[in-house]
């Protein structure tokens, strides 16, 4: 899942500060461009991960286009991060499928690196179905 953000250009005395406009009061910073992008996902995958644990809902992630008509200042660089949903406990379940919709499964999972196996085909299909 990709989140769009907004880093706040530093120099050798000020961080280059991270927000990410669909994830209310996240925030993150590093002394480098490269660093604060990695501050950022690693914190916002550990954000994510606590508000579902707490029974939060999983934020919404807007499309560029969402964002197209803000002006955001000369200051900021808009950039994605990506989040790994694979971070929560699998469940096994059961699913009966027509066979020519599994023999589409398996030639989607095979083409597209995306997905890690049949199981993430679903979660991801679900997920982006969710926040259509």
């Amino acid at each position: 899942m990709m989140y769009l953000s907004l880093v706040e250009l530093g120099n050798k005395d000020v961080a280059f500060g991270v927000a990410v406009p669909d994830v209310e009061g996240f925030f993150s910073a590093g002394d480098t461009f490269e660093e604060a992008l990695e501050e950022a996902a690693e914190g916002l995958q550990s954000h994510i991960e606590i508000l579902l644990e707490l029974g939060g809902e999983l934020p919404k992630p807007s499309n560029i286009e969402a964002h197209t008509q803000t002006d955001f200042g000369k200051n900021y660089i808009v950039s994605f991060i990506e989040i790994d949903m694979n971070f929560d406990k699998k469940e096994r379940v059961n699913v009966s499928l027509p066979r020519y919709i599994l023999k589409y499964m398996v030639k989607e999972v095979d083409s597209n690196p995306q997905y890690k196996d049949r199981s993430d085909f679903i979660a991801q299909t679900a997920l982006e179905k969710r926040y259509a």
